[in-house]
């Protein structure tokens, strides 16, 4: 089983304790909407027992448009791989001779 969270929820389920609660029917926590700090996202992991899967989304690409794999290498601050249908490029714009250090997400689905 899998739930949806963002950075935020993640640090707050650190404050509480597990205790008897049976959470192991959770395999994986995707989080998405902000960017997920390398500490957190293993401090999460190793309360949890969970692995947590990034990703990108928006509206317009029906919400997840590329997530880390489920299965394989998961790269800590990556927004991982295009979902079937969805083409995502990275733009890096050049103003005034100089590299615009952020990034724009063109997505065009087939």
């Amino acid at each position: 089983m899998t739930f949806s969270s963002v950075p935020t929820v993640l640090a707050a389920l650190l404050d509480i304790p597990k205790g008897d609660a049976d959470i192991s029917s959770l395999r994986y926590a995707v989080c998405g909407a902000a960017p997920l700090s390398v500490e957190l996202f293993k401090r999460f992991e190793a309360h949890s027992g969970m692995k947590i899967i990034e990703g990108y989304g928006l509206t317009e690409g029906t919400c997840a448009s590329a997530l880390n794999p489920q299965f394989g290498e998961r790269k800590i601050g990556s927004i991982g791989l295009r979902l079937p249908y969805n083409d995502l490029r990275l733009i890096r714009s050049l103003e005034n001779g100089k590299l615009d250090l952020s990034a724009f997400v063109c997505l065009t689905t087939k």
